[in-house]
């Protein structure tokens, strides 16, 4: 038969003292067969030492609602679109109802000729901005610092971010390139 031995500590004064609860029921406590400190309501316990499952019936049901105002790392995102009427000069182009300051923009953007459509795709920050867009030929090349859309090989137009506002952002229109006419159509993601 094991024994169970309590030892006082040498250098202790104190008085440790056992009290049963208000019982009238026979209770057992059993020891686990390894060494270690017993723990209570102030002992810490590494989240490494926890294993096993919690029991469905220990959860509540239905789970709280958790409310997110303090969450960190969220971002915002806006999809629109807005055209520009590529026969006009050069000129600041303003894109408001974002809802935010975005942090950068993607870019979808096509014009519709009479023998093609012409593509482009970028993204734009407020020092940065960057594009693939189709040629004539069909290829699609790097357009340099600029959101760039072909016409044809002569006619083009490009932007630029300018800035990214509290509602938006605003682009800069280089002069254009040859005679280019008609709408640009630009889907934008707007991102903060």
């Amino acid at each position: 038969m094991a024994k169970v031995k309590i030892t006082g500590h040498a250098s202790g004064t104190g008085v440790l003292t056992v009290t049963a609860p208000n019982t009238s029921s026979d209770r057992t406590i059993t020891l686990p067969d390894s060494t270690g400190t017993l723990l209570d309501e102030n002992s810490s316990l590494p989240a490494a030492n926890l294993t096993g499952t919690i029991a469905d019936a220990r959860l509540p049901d239905p789970l709280p609602a958790i409310d997110g105002s303090s969450l960190t790392g969220t971002f915002d995102v806006k999809v629109g679109y807005f055209t520009k009427d590529i026969s006009d000069g050069t000129a600041s182009q303003a894109i408001t109802g974002v809802g935010f300051t975005p942090k950068g923009v993607l870019f979808v953007g096509s014009q519709q000729t009479t023998a093609a459509n012409f593509s482009a795709i970028g993204f734009g920050t407020s020092s940065f901005t960057q594009c693939i867009t189709q040629q004539t030929s069909g290829n699609w090349l790097e357009a340099g610092s600029r959101f760039r859309l072909y016409e044809d090989a002569t006619n083009a137009r490009s932007c630029y971010v300018a800035s990214l506002d509290s509602d938006g952002f605003t682009l800069t229109w280089d002069a254009k390139a040859g005679t280019p006419t008609g709408t640009m159509k630009i889907t934008y993601c707007a991102i903060g």
